[in-house]
């Protein structure tokens, strides 16, 4: 495994090159894919735990093949794309009339005030900012459920995108307004971190905020992505301390475990696929469900969501059933298709994704459109985390997804009668 460990580092570092090298755009689909991928593997085959074993050749064919996949379905896409627009270039266009930035706040702040309601039940349940609680570990186990109200007090990523896209001079032409959104974005984040310092959810705000700042600002070049990823490893960490993930006697942890904390949530993403769709004999790790486990996420923000789950005694979302390490639960979405669909499911999606994420991406830099710009930067981030997390499957994207296209739709129907 260790020659899998320089070609793979190899291939994500070569891509990082061309980008600097070439001064081309780093923050294409194709590009993110290739990178995410073969640099989490890379570092994943450093077999610096036991778990890490090598892969069968079923898993290697499912890796390779989604890879090829999506990057059929992007190509596919931009081939058409460009059959009709000949002359198409790769800039944002200037701003156009209607869009009423008025319609854009009135609908941002409706969804500020959704969350700080979820902030306010939050904090009185727990009496306080969790980062400060003596119980952090208690309060941010996951067994710890303020039922629906949970979904309320971790929306904030939809405050972020919808508040972050008004920042942009690029885009808002009210100087006013884009000095409320970039004050609005900082509390926030500011306050989410203390409340529910959640990885996750603080990564893909600050990415989707990175991303806007490339197209809409200012070009990042790659060198600043590497130091930026080595920076979010830190930060990583550090919430692992908030969250008080190493137990009580901080001045105990061994300093390999600190370091090596980020590693295993690389590395048990692969070895939990490859002992997912490779199970020993006659051990079901996840019975059959029509399809719906699927669109678990827009069934997870009602009741009917949990009493699938419970009903048919289906895995959750945290997908205890593969844990090939207890304890490490993330897995490649991969799995996901395949649990239901088989290898087609492996084939068509990720080629669906590949062709959707394309249209996006030309679609934005040929059009003004906030609306999608927003959900461009935002599945960009899931395809850079697809080796880590189903985000399809979680209900908090589908609310937050819901509110901001609920937001951007009111304010370009409204701009059509109105310019402010």
């Amino acid at each position: 495994m260790t020659s899998l460990v320089y070609v793979f580092l190899a291939l994500g570092l070569s891509i990082v090159l061309w980008a600097v090298v070439y001064k081309d755009e780093f923050f294409t689909p194709i590009k993110v894919y290739a990178v995410s991928y073969s640099l989490t593997m890379g570092v994943s085959f450093l077999a610096l735990h036991p778990g890490m074993t090598p892969l069968k050749v079923k898993t290697w064919f499912f890796l390779i093949g989604a890879f090829i996949a999506f990057a059929l379905g992007y190509a596919m896409v931009r081939m058409v794309w460009f059959t009709y627009n000949p002359r198409f270039k790769a800039t944002l266009p200037a701003q156009p009339a209607e869009y009423s930035w008025r319609a854009h706040y009135a609908g941002s702040f409706a969804v500020l005030a959704f969350y700080s309601v979820g902030v306010a039940v939050y904090i009185y349940y727990v009496g306080g900012l969790a980062v400060f609680s003596k119980d952090v570990h208690l309060i941010m186990n996951r067994n710890f459920n303020l039922g629906l109200w949970s979904y309320v007090y971790a929306s904030y990523p939809a405050v972020i995108v919808l508040f972050g896209v008004g920042a942009f001079k690029a885009l808002n032409p009210h100087k006013r307004l884009r000095t409320i959104s970039k004050i609005v974005v900082f509390v926030v984040l500011i306050l989410a971190t203390l409340t529910f310092p959640s990885r996750g959810l603080l990564m893909q705000s600050i990415a989707v905020l990175v991303i806007m700042y490339n197209f809409l600002s200012k070009r990042i070049k790659p060198t600043l992505i590497l130091l930026s990823v080595v920076a979010a490893i830190g930060l990583f960490i550090l919430i692992a301390f908030a969250r008080n993930q190493f137990g009580t006697d901080v001045e105990g942890i061994a300093i390999k475990k600190v370091l090596t904390l980020p590693y295993l949530y690389f590395a048990n993403n692969f070895w939990n696929l490859d002992f997912a769709i490779n199970p020993p004999t006659d051990f079901e790790i996840h019975p059959f469900t029509y399809g719906m486990d699927f669109f678990n996420g827009l069934t997870q923000i009602s009741p009917v969501g949990y009493q699938l789950v419970q009903s048919y005694n289906w895995d959750n979302l945290f997908n205890d059933r593969i844990q090939k390490v207890a304890g490490l639960n993330t897995i490649v979405y991969l799995w996901e298709f395949y649990k239901d669909w088989g290898l087609f499911g492996v084939i068509f999606f990720p080629a669906l994704l590949g062709a959707f994420i394309g249209f996006l991406y030309h679609k934005m830099l040929a059009t003004w459109q906030p609306r999608v710009i927003i959900f461009y930067a935002w599945i960009l981030f899931f395809v850079a985390w697809s080796f880590m997390v189903e985000s399809y499957k979680s209900g908090l994207m589908w609310l937050c997804t819901i509110l901001a296209l609920l937001v951007t739709q009111a304010a370009k129907h409204s701009g059509r009668k109105s310019i402010p």
